[in-house]
């Protein structure tokens, strides 16, 4: 039985060291594209809170004690979103610049790492899907 090997001891030719390098560029791009998308929403947010609240609540019930409660249940569920989109596109970004980097450099050691790193992304993306998914057919079944 063969022993393990790494990937760069399988003689990485340089197709495939530039289409890996051109996947991690567009990653980082990827990455750094959807952190500043949410950054913009939530300057937006913080912009255009007083007309996004008014249209929420009317104006009679803007001082009650529910209106603050979903103002309150609002800002978490968004800082909640923000934190995980946070995590995700680091995980994302690191993983890209730790691959390209260990191509670049021949380390084996930093594109495992960049390799585990993209990995923790996409198990925290599909642990996402998963809850959405549950929630979709638990709205198609409570209908």
């Amino acid at each position: 039985m063969e022993e393990n090997q790494s990937l760069l001891d399988l003689q990485v030719d340089r197709d495939a060291a530039s289409n890996l390098t051109e996947v991690s560029r567009w990653a980082k791009l990827l990455g750094l594209l959807i952190s500043i998308g949410f950054g913009l929403f939530f300057l937006l947010m913080i912009i255009l809170w007083g007309r996004f609240s008014s249209l929420l609540f009317p104006k009679d019930e803007l001082g009650t004690q529910s209106a603050q409660m979903g103002v309150i249940f609002i800002v978490a569920a968004l800082v909640v979103i923000a934190l995980i989109v946070g995590i995700m596109m680091n995980f994302l970004i690191k993983g890209a610049n730790r691959i390209r980097l260990g191509i670049h450099n021949r380390d084996q050691l930093l594109f495992n790492s960049g390799l585990n790193s993209i990995k923790n992304y996409f198990a925290m993306y599909g642990v996402i899907a998963l809850i959405g998914l549950f929630f979709e057919l638990l709205g198609l079944v409570i209908k």
